[in-house]
């Protein structure tokens, strides 16, 4: 399923986290590849709006060839030993607008 946008959200349960980094797991244990990385929210120590908790975080990144959605785990330690519970991965809906088929073109109006 490579070329296809996914999405990780969830919520980093560490206090002070202030980075999520999101892997591809290789076919070794200690192989693997870095997808992307974002802060968390509330790690500037900032006031949050209703219903948005400290920690939340999500990362939309393009799945590279090679790499499936079983593959992926996010960790906040930057040597992606420590893998984060309760994230969700979701795959994002449409296609990559370069690739024949979503029915966009060039001069298609906005």
């Amino acid at each position: 399923m490579s070329g296809v946008f996914f999405n990780v959200a969830g919520v980093d349960p560490n206090e002070g986290a202030s980075v999520v980094f999101v892997w591809c797991r290789g076919k070794a244990a200690e192989d693997y590849a870095l997808l992307g990385s974002s802060h968390v929210v509330g790690a500037v120590g900032s006031t949050l709006p209703p219903g948005i908790v400290s920690g939340q975080f999500s990362v939309t990144f393009l799945l590279p060839p090679g790499c499936s959605a079983e593959d992926i785990f996010v960790t906040d330690d930057k040597n992606g030993s420590e893998h984060l519970p309760g994230v969700s991965i979701t795959p994002c809906l449409g296609a990559w607008p370069n690739q024949p088929g979503n029915g966009l073109t060039s001069d298609s109006p906005p």
